[in-house]
Order: structure tokens, then C-alpha cells, then sequence
């Protein structure tokens, strides 16, 4: 049996798992993401691997989606949600495991996963977008990475007579921020859905606030990619049955779906390129 090591590192937790040519999660570790220091982020991911050293001579590779910017060379300029920057974590973990090491853009990874193993899989086109933490996004072509917009939380959109990222208002810590700026307070996204679905009154200009500027978000996108299918993933859509009518509604001629693999498609997408790369000269 061949395994990728396979990891879904976000803003708020490191998930890595063990992941089999069938692509079946056979074990997987969550920690708490260390924010603001590189050396310990560094240590935190190398020490989570480790959890799996009894499966080493199995494993082909280790291959992990981050969130943030990745050049073509595989190293990582900045994670914003992580608050560090210049991240060598590539030659780190080569360094410590002398196995091949794949990192992409954590939207990367999900897109792949969910273009060639769920909803997208008998598509032509698949825009895949995470909304948690952060916001990122992938555009995906005949089952191959055609664009990557994984930075798309960073694009402007108007809001309140002036522009600011799409982040700052859209994402899971956007939605409480908003809340804010509308004299309502929450300790996270979560609790604002919960009022929502108890339909109380001072969430509705929050609502409609966050539904103004998710529809110019996606009619920026479809203006640009016309892909054949959305599919959403990330903390946000845990609380879909509280607004993903209104939300589908945004784009009435799409389809928009939430990921067939659910919180599980960064971890499938790693493994995917993992043994795509060590299987094939396939470039992805």
C-alpha cells in the first residue's frame, strides 16, 4: 500500500492525514495552528508528520495546501491569517523527512480534489471557493488547474460608499466584523448564523450587507471564468442551512453546490497532486 501524507494547514487549525491510492483518509491529526511565529509553525507541522513515521517507508511524498500566496519554485511568500511571511517550509520538511515535498495554495488543492473526485468530476469547468478564515479561490479546466485566484479575498468590492478586501467583510472574521460596523456584537460567525436562524431582527442589514457583497463577488467571478459549476467549502458553509437558498439565489443561471467532500477536500486535493506527481510526469 502507497500513501500520500497530506495536509490541510489553515488560519485556525492543521489537519494531516494519511491518505491511501484509493483515496481513503485512513488516519487524521488536527492541532490548533500556531499564528505569528515561523520557527514554531515550522516545528508544529514537522512534529504532526511525525505522527505517522511508522507509515514512512510506505509514503511516497508529502503534499500539503496553505493558505497563502505559493510561487512557481513552491515557496511560500506570505500566510496572512498565520501572520508570517518568507516561509521556507518546502526545504524545511525535505530537510527533515528526505521525502518529495508538494505545496499549492490551500483553494488549490480543494479545487483539484473537488474537479477530479466530487461534484466537478463530470464537468468541464469547476470554480471552487473556500470561505472560513480567510477567502480563496480556483478555477479548474478539464480537470487541471487553469487559473489559480487563490488570492480573490483580497480583491476589492464596494462597500459603504468606499472599497476595501473582500476578506475584511466576507469571511468568517469579516462576518463578525461586520456585525460590528451594524451595532451588533458576536463572538464569531457561528453565533451570527444561530441568531439569523432564530430570525432576530438586528441581523437582517448584517444579512443583506453580507449577501450584497458576496453577489458582486460572484458576478466578478462568473464575468471572468463562466465555469459550469460553483462548489463551496470552508467554515462559512458549515452554516449553510441558514442562508444557502438566498445565497444560490445570487447567481440564478449557475449551479452552486456545497463540496462533495465536504471539510475533507484540502486533505483529498494534497493527496491528489501527491499521487499525480510521484505516480506520473503529469505537471499540475
Amino acid at each position: 500500500m502507497s500513501y500520500i501524507i497530506a495536509l490541510d494547514i489553515g488560519g485556525t487549525n492543521c489537519r494531516v492525514a494519511l491518505v491511501n491510492a484509493s483515496y481513503q483518509i485512513e488516519a487524521i491529526h488536527i492541532v490548533d495552528t500556531l499564528v505569528g511565529d515561523k520557527h514554531a509553525f515550522l516545528q508544529q507541522v514537522a512534529d504532526a508528520i511525525r505522527r505517522f513515521e511508522h507509515h514512512f517507508p510506505e509514503v511516497l511524498a508529502l503534499s500539503m495546501g496553505v493558505p497563502g500566496r505559493v510561487d512557481s519554485q513552491e515557496h511560500i511568500a506570505i500566510l496572512p491569517n498565520i501572520k508570517i511571511t518568507d516561509v521556507p517550509l518546502k526545504t524545511y520538511l525535505e530537510h527533515q523527512f528526505h521525502k518529495p515535498v508538494f505545496i499549492r495554495n490551500d483553494a488549490v488543492m480543494a479545487a483539484l480534489a473537488e474537479a477530479n473526485l466530487g461534484y466537478g468530476k463530470a464537468r468541464p469547468s469547476t470554480y471552487f471557493m473556500t470561505i472560513s478564515t480567510g477567502i480563496g479561490g480556483a478555477f479548474v479546466r478539464d480537470h487541471e488547474l487553469t487559473f489559480s485566484s487563490e488570492e480573490i479575498g483580497h480583491m476589492l468590492v464596494p462597500y459603504q460608499d468606499r472599497f476595501i478586501e473582500l476578506e475584511q467583510r466576507g469571511s468568517g472574521t469579516g462576518i463578525v466584523a461586520l456585525a460590528k460596523d451594524h451595532g451588533l456584537t458576536v463572538d464569531s460567525s457561528r453565533t451570527f448564523w444561530q441568531l439569523v436562524a432564530m430570525k432576530k431582527p438586528e441581523t437582517k442589514p448584517v444579512y443583506e450587507a453580507w449577501l450584497a457583497i458576496m453577489k458582486h463577488t460572484l458576478l466578478y467571478i462568473d464575468t471572468y471564468f463562466q465555469p459550469d459549476i460553483y462548489v463551496f467549502s470552508g467554515g462559512v458553509m458549515r452554516n449553510e442551512a441558514y442562508f444557502f437558498h438566498d445565497f444560490k439565489a445570487l447567481l440564478p443561471n449557475r449551479e452552486l453546490v456545497i463540496a462533495h467532500l465536504g471539510q475533507d477536500a484540502g486533505i483529498l486535493g494534497a493527496a491528489y497532486l501527491g499521487f499525480s506527481l510521484t505516480q506520473s510526469t503529469k505537471s499540475l
